[in-house]
């Protein structure tokens, strides 16, 4: 009789589906060859590791009566309601029988339809595996479920005066191997650029026709996909007062909550907004290294699990490396100039801003070919010099400091300047200091 079954598919793979969806449904085909109608009750088992090695089943009568099937077999107008038992057996029996253990009873997370069908002689019928995703089956089973049904023979009418056709647990029955899995809904962020969801930017950023702008706004372009195989419903939170916005382009929603079928993706928006005045804070607080700002975006699915997508921008700080800090100009002639050149290096990715700072008292003293300034990044050879001139106005001794800003992070170099004034004619002939 198990012969006369053609079973068109022996395992029914569900993949991964995400927690509270859908139900998954699997429909398999069975054929019968034989000339009598086949009764088949199924049983669902889920594959859980343990000790156990024998199953007691103990039943009274027959474990599988024939029950009052509905319009079509295989249908859900056809599902089962019991009867009584059509057993000719006028005294019910009580047996035991011993199974090799390889599952429990269950059912819960896949469920069979109908759980009695019926295929008439040369003919067929479908049954419905359907799989239900649930946080509880997550918890129990972990996210891998390994599950099988068994469907047990039976033929009511009778086929001979003579032999005796075994049914029930008595026949060897169909197996049916069921694999699936429970995973957590997931998006992924995708982005063209090389850098992903991290970005690097010099802070000369804040410099516009050499002068610093008080705010900066970047803005990156990804596809935020659905990579799984269920709906995935959700909505994007940033956190507050932060730096990075998130804006979808254009999405299909439901009950306010953006809708993402499998493999469906939408166009995101990400918005990098920094104040001049955050970004010297920090620079500050990171004693003038690089700075770094780091945020989560959050997808909320509609069963209340959180994906967090970990965006950041580093900016790349501006140093500058002064070739003296020290100007010893000597004893200058009053009315001449000695000139002395302190060479400004910038070896990072960003351009610094500089200006020159002398106190009013000395600026009749010393002067500078130029107050300000950009030293480009080493990506463009990044050198400046500039030139300080001391010109002595009466017969002193000069000590005092000028002061080198970094604009853009606020660090400030001491310069300490030092040189004499004098009237004696022998320093008449000294007209530049190196």
């Amino acid at each position: 009789m198990v012969r006369a079954i053609i079973f068109f598919f022996l395992h029914v793979r569900f993949g991964f589906h995400t927690v509270d969806s859908s139900p998954i449904h699997r429909v398999i085909k069975l054929k019968n060859s034989s000339p009598f109608e086949i009764r088949i009750d199924w049983e669902m088992f889920n594959s859980i590791q343990d000790d156990k090695m024998l199953d007691l089943v103990h039943f009274c009568g027959n474990p599988f009566p024939r029950q009052q099937i509905g319009q079509h077999v295989g249908t859900e107008e056809g599902k089962p309601s019991m009867s009584d038992d059509n057993s000719t057996d006028c005294q019910p029996s009580f047996r035991v029988i011993l199974k090799p253990h390889e599952g429990i009873r269950a059912d819960d997370p896949f469920r069979i339809y109908p759980q009695q069908m019926l295929l008439p002689a040369h003919g067929q019928g479908v049954v419905d595996i359907a799989f239900h995703p649930t946080m509880a089956t997550l918890h129990a089973l972990g996210q891998e479920i390994v599950s099988y049904a068994l469907g047990y023979f039976s033929i009511d009418q009778q086929t001979s005066n003579i032999a005796h056709r075994p049914t029930g647990y008595d026949t060897e029955p169909l197996r049916i191997n069921i694999n699936a899995g429970i995973t957590h809904p997931m998006l992924s962020l995708e982005s063209d650029d090389e850098d992903g969801l991290h970005f690097i930017y010099p802070a000369s950023v804040f410099i516009q026709e050499k002068q610093l702008v008080k705010r900066i706004e970047k803005t990156h372009h990804f596809v935020l996909k659905n990579s799984g195989m269920s709906v995935i419903s959700f909505k994007i939170e940033n956190e507050s007062k932060g730096h990075f916005s998130v804006t979808v382009v254009s999405c299909k929603q439901e009950n306010n909550l953006l809708c993402l079928k499998p493999n469906e993706s939408i166009a995101v928006t990400v918005l990098f907004s920094l104040s001049f005045v955050d970004f010297k804070d920090r620079c500050r607080c990171n004693e003038f290294k690089e700075v770094c700002f780091a945020e989560r975006i959050k997808a909320v699915f509609s069963n209340g699990f959180k994906q967090a997508f970990e965006l950041s921008v580093k900016l790349d700080v501006p140093k500058l490396v002064l070739s003296s800090t020290n100007l010893e100009f000597g004893t200058v002639f009053l009315g001449r100039t000695c000139e002395s050149v302190v060479l400004l290096s910038n070896n990072t990715l960003s351009d610094a801003l500089w200006s020159l700072c002398i106190p009013s008292e000395f600026q009749s003293v010393l002067s500078a070919n130029s107050n300000n300034g950009i030293v480009v990044s080493k990506q463009k050879s990044g050198n400046e010099s500039i030139h300080l001139r001391f010109s002595p106005s009466s017969e002193n001794i000069y000590k005092f400091v000028a002061f080198l800003h970094n604009e853009i992070t606020g660090e400030i170099h001491q310069i300490n300047i030092s040189g004499t004034g004098s009237a004696n004619e022998k320093f008449s002939d000294t007209w530049q200091c190196t």
